[in-house]
């Protein structure tokens, strides 16, 4: 096909060389031409009629050269620009084809990978846990805002060595040593900073990616939350073991002491069998309270009942009226009848108790107890106020701490357990507890819970 397209350029140019030779010697030299001199001439035409043609054919294909040139240009550097249409006859429009098929793939691979990459950096930035990788020289590539807040990264970290972001020497030592080791590498990292020690659990991972091509991602957890609650649970073991010991050990002494012979002393006898009852009490009060704290942990859900809040303290006043009736303590109870609300009844209870128990308990001989409700649009508040010894400012911040006691000359009442329970039932219905205190004048509890709707009122109630 190229071999009969090019005859027919070169007999095209032969024509028009010999209707051109014999125009110009019938113009130029009046046709006085030997056949020899016609024919050299005609030659000669076509000689220069061929060079003619292929100056302009080469200025054609390197126009099509620099046309193509720059189309490949503009592929590698991601500009957008339509495909190169050709003639068909055009000696590159094969070319051309192949060059507009390598720029629709290209568009088409640089649309999937920037889907891919969207998806990959939305992954990251949902995760919980700050994210860094590192390629194999050691730099930036990518990382999430996590950890841009764990880290403190300095601006525009991408590109940046690990030992320029990594301000602890242990977190450079770690990935230092998953490049040298090609394998994970793994840490608790204990970071300072102003809210107090953070813990995190590092993990690098080595990421090979091809045969000489690789990454490191590290991840850091905030395991912060578990170990205050491991050391929590620790602390209240100890204090478990510790309350349990005071009053087993004063039963188990005084019951030796009285099989040793303190059983002939009546008097004695009757004074060591009182105490081994009041420890008996103090120990079932601590189990009752620690069987409490374990309900509130497993609690499968709440139950939610209308409750008139009159009649409802009323019944739990009455568990405390022979210590009402023992210390003189005037009961003001300034609810209205008509008070209604909606709430979990053993949880409500549990709460009331509690915070009614420490009124009398700390309250003065002759002193008074007084409760009231304010209800609101979506919450309501139960308030009880009692003439007491007071709560010291310091320990204000701590009473709702399991086992904490201010006042050492209250050591020996209750468990410790109890304003602790109280927060913690109040907390599971999404509510609040305040104190406020002047001390050798009165205390005052503010429980504030959510008003929860009608729907909430469990099928029973119905």
């Amino acid at each position: 096909m190229k071999a009969t397209k090019i005859f027919g350029y070169n007999a095209l140019i032969c024509l028009f060389a010999g209707i051109f030779n014999e125009i110009f010697i019938e113009l130029f030299l009046d046709g006085d031409l030997t056949a020899k001199e016609k024919i050299f001439g005609a030659l000669a035409w076509c000689f220069l009629f061929e060079c003619a043609f292929q100056i302009v054919q080469r200025f054609k294909r390197i126009k099509t050269l620099n046309m193509l040139t720059q189309k490949l240009i503009e592929i590698t550097n991601q500009k957008p620009s339509s495909h190169i249409l050709l003639e068909r006859g055009n000696d590159y429009v094969e070319l051309a084809r192949a060059i507009n098929a390598v720029q629709s793939s290209s568009k088409r691979f640089l649309k999937m990978f920037g889907q891919q990459t969207r998806d990959y950096l939305s992954l990251m930035e949902s995760m919980t846990s700050g994210v860094v990788v590192f390629d194999r020289n050691k730099e930036i590539t990518l990382y999430n805002h996590l950890l841009e807040e764990i880290l403190v990264l300095p601006p525009k970290p991408r590109g940046r060595p690990f030992y320029a972001v990594f301000h602890d020497a242990k977190l450079v030592s770690m990935a230092q040593k998953a490049y040298e080791t090609k394998e994970d590498q793994h840490m608790i990292w204990e970071d300072q900073t102003e809210g107090g020690i953070k813990y995190y659990d590092v993990h690098a991972i080595y990421v090979p990616l091809s045969r000489h091509h690789y990454s490191v991602m590290c991840l850091f957890n905030d395991i912060t939350s578990e170990r205050r609650v491991a050391q929590m649970q620790r602390d209240f073991e100890a204090n478990v073991g510790h309350e349990l010991k005071t009053p087993v050990t004063a039963i188990r002494g005084f019951s030796e002491t009285l099989l040793e012979g303190a059983l002939d002393d009546k008097e004695t006898a009757s004074e060591f069998v009182k105490i081994i009852l009041e420890q008996s009490k103090q120990l079932t009060d601590l189990i009752n309270d620690i069987l409490s704290l374990s309900k509130i942990d497993t609690s499968k859900g709440d139950t939610f009942v209308k409750i008139k809040l009159r009649k409802f303290i009323e019944r739990i006043v009455q568990q405390f009226e022979p210590a009402i009736g023992e210390k003189k303590i005037s009961f003001i109870d300034k609810i209205a009848p008509d008070v209604e609300v909606v709430c979990d009844e053993k949880k409500l209870q549990h709460i009331i108790s509690n915070l009614m128990q420490n009124a009398v308990r700390y309250n003065k001989k002759g002193g008074s107890i007084e409760v009231s409700a304010v209800i609101f649009e979506n919450e309501w508040c139960f308030l009880i106020k009692d003439t007491g010894q007071g709560i010291k400012h310091e320990d204000l911040g701590r009473i709702f701490e399991r086992f904490y006691r201010g006042d050492k000359s209250r050591s020996q009442e209750g468990t410790g357990l109890g304003l602790s329970i109280v927060k913690e039932y109040v907390d599971s219905l999404s509510g609040m507890i305040d104190v406020t205190s002047v001390p050798n004048a009165w205390t005052e509890f503010m429980v504030t819970l959510p008003e929860f709707s009608e729907n909430k009122v469990s099928e029973v109630e119905k």
